[in-house]
């Protein structure tokens, strides 16, 4: 039902017998949401980390495909989904089986691209190969699940009319969406679950790893989203008004997808970023390493350009690692107790008294200057096969 505004604009009315309105205003408020998401991780990665990353493509594939279902689904409300069937003309039942076909086809890709962004990006902060392997089997799940769980809903019903769910000839869709639920879930469990034993091997403060933890934990919804859905689309799927029955669990449906997406996007914003570059990102994760200056070289206020012993001790100063070249890491490290330790072709560690802590990986030779706060303290470097000595 539809009535003239003070300035003459129709408006639609929900009413028992019209619910339609109810996902209209859902699904455009879940798509400004998706797309606020992407833009503040646009602008993120591009002005604050200077550059966009391989996962970022994926997402950005799923917000077009997230974009492109809001309309169809908008399209499905305009001809009358969300009202009593018998009130709709044949026509109107054609157009709205065509477009939630193609909804469900476009929420498949959406959701399917934003496992794979969030994949993609735990690939990128995993050190360790047992990490790197796991992230790179389930990205190869979620992709034979999205293509297989496509083409079955593009061939539901057979040609040539596979949109035509109400004609008798389609498959169970019921059975099929309770089929690809567990994959679903267990593929978002992974993504749960392999940060907190990422973050176990890591040397940063533990509120840095809750904080890493919880930004993927994010996504611990999707797996309860997938859960409810599939309780409504029972509903929907066996009701003799599909028409008006279609809203509830499209709701749900619209916040999966939308969820989905935002959440892909929640560990890559600012602050969980700055607790990666804390431990994982640091100075030498692979995914910024390999932009950054390999060379490195030990220097002090009063002797440079040598090779630092491998030989542990204290220093009671503020170090400075500058490194060598001119796209590489400035990182301080400030406290009392700062620890040289051992270096090594793959990484080094610097752990000082206070929370300050990183790992750097893949460093040959440091620079390190410092300032002695006693006129006594004396430091030098000297080349390799030297001793390294101090007073203080």
């Amino acid at each position: 039902m539809a009535r003239n505004g003070p300035n003459g604009a129709n408006h639609v009315l929900v009413t028992a017998d019209n619910i339609g309105p109810v996902l209209a205003i859902v699904t455009w408020f879940l798509l400004t949401m998706m797309i606020v998401a992407i833009f503040f991780r646009m602008v993120i990665k591009r002005f604050v980390r200077r550059r966009l990353t391989s996962d970022d493509y994926p997402v950005c594939a799923a917000l077009l495909f997230g974009i492109a279902q809001s309309i169809a689904v908008s399209i499905s409300i305009k001809d009358g989904l969300g009202k009593r069937k018998t009130s709709l003309n044949p026509a109107s039942l054609t157009n709205i089986q065509k477009t939630i076909y193609a909804a469900d086809l476009l929420f498949i890709l959406g959701c399917g691209f934003a496992k794979i962004s969030i994949l993609m990006l735990l690939g990128h902060l995993s050190v360790s190969k047992v990490h790197i392997r796991i992230t790179r089997i389930t990205i190869y799940v979620t992709v034979a699940w999205m293509t297989a769980a496509f083409f079955a809903l593009a061939f539901q019903c057979g040609m040539p009319h596979p949109w035509a769910t109400q004609s008798g000839r389609c498959f169970d869709k019921f059975a099929f969406w309770v089929a690809i639920a567990p994959v679903d879930i267990i593929i978002e469990l992974v993504v749960v679950s392999l940060p907190v034993f990422m973050m176990a091997s890591v040397k940063v403060a533990f509120s840095r790893k809750v904080v890493v933890v919880v930004a993927f934990f994010f996504r611990i919804a999707v797996a309860v989203l997938v859960i409810v859905r599939v309780c409504l689309l029972h509903t929907y799927l066996s009701s003799s008004d599909f028409v008006f029955d279609y809203v509830p669990s499209g709701i749900v449906t619209q916040a999966l997808l939308s969820i989905s997406i935002t959440t892909a996007c929640i560990p890559t914003l600012k602050p969980f970023l700055d607790s990666f570059d804390s431990g994982l990102l640091g100075v030498g994760l692979k995914s910024e390493a390999e932009h950054t200056s390999n060379s490195y070289e030990l220097r002090s206020s009063r002797a440079s350009k040598s090779v630092l012993r491998s030989r542990t001790r204290d220093v009671d100063n503020d170090l400075e690692l500058v490194p060598e070249g001119t796209t590489g890491y400035i990182a301080a490290v400030s406290g009392h107790t700062a620890r040289r330790q051992r270096r090594d072709s793959h990484s080094v560690s610097l752990d000082s008294g206070k929370s300050d802590a990183m790992i750097i990986k893949r460093t040959d030779h440091w620079a390190v200057q410092y300032d002695s706060s006693e006129p006594t303290a004396q430091s030098s470097v000297q080349s390799e096969g030297e001793h390294l000595d101090e007073e203080r």
